[in-house]
């Protein structure tokens, strides 16, 4: 058996024949060549590297999933309050069309018109179709319908509440809140004059607190 057989069927002793293109043995090598200290440096710095860079990769992924979830939130936020102040002045505008001696119905261009300046309405486009939405499938005091103005079809929306409409009286909105107190009395300092036994004989102070002196509203 020649050397190169013996290192191929003994792969424990970590040799390994060389042989050319028609199987002829070269020499035997070693099937695992020691490393030195510099190699062993050089890995570990690579390892590193790609690891520091791994890592900046998952962070930058989640601070830029962050971001963009948080922009989004925002927006969504920030549309949702336009359009509730879109519903509130629509509202207020049909509310002071259907007062005392008024019609009781409003063309919907006609409002949007009034409410939105030219140069923002393909801006608030988007929220206009939204506020629409919303009185239509949840406003009961207003109803909408389409009316025949002067031959043409027009979109209307008719108030058919009574009652004008107040942004106190709005859902969320308390119109008490910044009501200042009633004034009322709030009784006697003592409870009887004749049956209180620790009333002193001595005024405490020198000086008299009198309570709701001033007028509130002035």
């Amino acid at each position: 058996m020649t050397l190169g057989k013996l290192a191929e069927l003994n792969s424990i002793l970590g040799l390994r024949a060389e042989r050319n293109d028609d199987k002829a043995l070269l020499g035997i090598a070693l099937a695992s060549p020691p490393m030195y200290i510099l190699c062993h440096i050089t890995a570990a710095i690579y390892s590193f590297f790609y690891l520091v860079v791994g890592l900046i990769t998952v962070c930058l992924a989640f601070f830029l999933t962050y971001y963009c979830v948080n922009y989004y939130r925002q927006k969504k936020d920030l549309e949702n309050q336009q359009v509730y102040e879109m519903v509130e002045q629509i509202l207020e505008v049909l509310s002071e069309v259907a007062g005392p001696g008024g019609k009781d119905h409003v063309a919907v261009n006609h409002i949007r018109d009034s409410l939105i300046n030219p140069r923002e309405r393909n801006a608030k486009r988007d929220i206009w179709k939204k506020a629409v939405m919303f009185i239509n499938k949840y406003e009961s005091r207003i109803r909408y319908e389409i009316e025949n103005v002067h031959g043409e079809d027009c979109e209307i929306w008719r108030w058919t509440s009574g009652v004008p409409h107040s942004p106190s009286n709005s859902p969320g909105n308390d119109g008490s809140s910044n009501r200042p107190p009633a004034k009322m009395w709030q009784g006697q300092a003592f409870e009887s004059l004749e049956t209180t036994h620790n009333l002193p004989n001595v005024s405490p102070t020198s000086c008299l607190k009198i309570r709701n002196m001033f007028d509130c509203d002035v």
